[in-house]
């Protein structure tokens, strides 16, 4: 079946059943939206910097900063253009 020995099919099989039974288990645990979002600020300051910090350098500011800077070129270029040809 797809190549798959009886070995990588029970190991599939015990991950799934693994990460299922994690969210039935935390499912249960969660009563409003601040333990859900918070963890119900049961977590440490340690853990809360290291969160924020990953957050503030995530790739995204990088991509996004990038992203800003073709627009403000093609603008520049567009007014540059548009004062050309009004000559």
């Amino acid at each position: 079946m797809l190549g798959l020995s009886l070995l990588d099919i029970l190991v599939i099989i015990l991950y799934f059943a693994v990460i299922i039974g994690i969210g039935v288990w935390s499912s249960r645990r969660i009563r409003s939206q601040e333990d859900f979002f918070l963890a119900g600020r049961g977590l440490g300051k340690l853990v809360q910097t290291f969160a924020a910090f990953g957050q503030a350098t995530s790739g995204q500011v990088k991509t996004r900063r990038k992203r800003v800077c073709t627009i403000m070129a093609w603008d520049y270029a567009a007014l540059r253009l548009r004062a050309a040809c009004s000559v």
